[in-house]
């Protein structure tokens, strides 16, 4: 990811986060997002934060922790 590249929150990531899937696909409805974009594309953090939602909070930091980790050079 370069400086000025989105984070993008995977599936993944909302998984580490301790979110199953189930519960994922609720929680998108409930918010009005499109949950099949999600599974194929992932989705902006600042789209999630925007929300100011604790569970979207969560999987944000997932996906922080993964890019950090990735440059690490893990």
């Amino acid at each position: 990811m370069t400086d000025d590249a989105p984070l993008i929150v995977t599936v993944q990531d909302a998984r580490d986060a301790g979110l199953c899937s189930p519960g994922q696909r609720a929680w998108f409805r409930r918010h009005g997002l499109d949950f099949r974009k999600f599974l194929d594309q992932g989705i902006e953090a600042v789209t999630l934060a925007a929300l100011d939602d604790a569970m979207a909070d969560r999987a944000i930091q997932q996906a922080r922790q993964r890019v950090a980790g990735a440059g690490d050079g893990r």
